[in-house]
């Protein structure tokens, strides 16, 4: 009986030890994992901060060019009115110049047939 119990108790201690090791590698698997998250965690903020920087890059060099673009679009608008202005200007200036000589014409055309 002495030796049966003995065997037992040997047999709850090797058991103790075998959880106590498993408990043990669980312990180091989870502090594997854990590192492992924290790696690729920090993997993913580096290349998020990584696309971030390209993404503000990139949207200011298209802002940059979308001004440049309007820039030219309001200087070519500017100079276009400001043709249309002048061409309008030299029509006007044309009109008045036909009309006075149209004038000049018919006041002289008029003195002539009273004299």
């Amino acid at each position: 009986m002495r030796a049966q119990q003995e065997a037992s108790e040997n047999e709850i201690i090797q058991l103790y030890k075998k959880m106590a090791n498993e408990n043990t590698d669980r312990k180091q698997e989870i502090e594997d994992l854990r590192a492992k998250l924290e790696r690729e965690k920090a993997e993913i903020r580096e290349k998020l901060e990584a696309e971030k920087e390209e993404l503000r890059t990139r949207l200011e060099k298209e802002n940059n060019e979308l001004r440049s673009q309007l820039e030219s679009s309001r200087n070519g608008l500017k100079t276009e009115i400001d043709g249309n202005h002048f061409s309008s200007t030299n029509r006007f200036v044309c009109l008045c110049t036909v009309n006075v000589k149209l004038i000049h014409f018919r006041f002289h055309h008029a003195l002539g047939s009273m004299i």
